[in-house]
């Protein structure tokens, strides 16, 4: 377990140092800015009504002959 946790906090801060160098959130954005948006994703009902009809497309591509 802080095994992984040390891999976390690696990736996350390579992650970091990548945004601060590039500087272009459209290429790739701050990780603090992507925890945030996720975030108040998980409080939008549109959101979870993309992921239903996501996992309903996956399952007919998985079932379907």
């Amino acid at each position: 377990m802080k095994r992984k946790l040390i891999l976390f906090l690696i990736v996350l801060t390579i992650w970091q140092m990548a945004s601060l160098m590039i500087q272009k959130e459209v290429i790739l954005p701050y990780p603090s800015d992507v925890f945030m948006r996720m975030m108040s994703d998980f409080t939008q009902k549109d959101f979870y009504i993309a992921i239903f009809y996501t996992v309903i497309r996956i399952m007919i591509s998985f079932f379907s002959p």
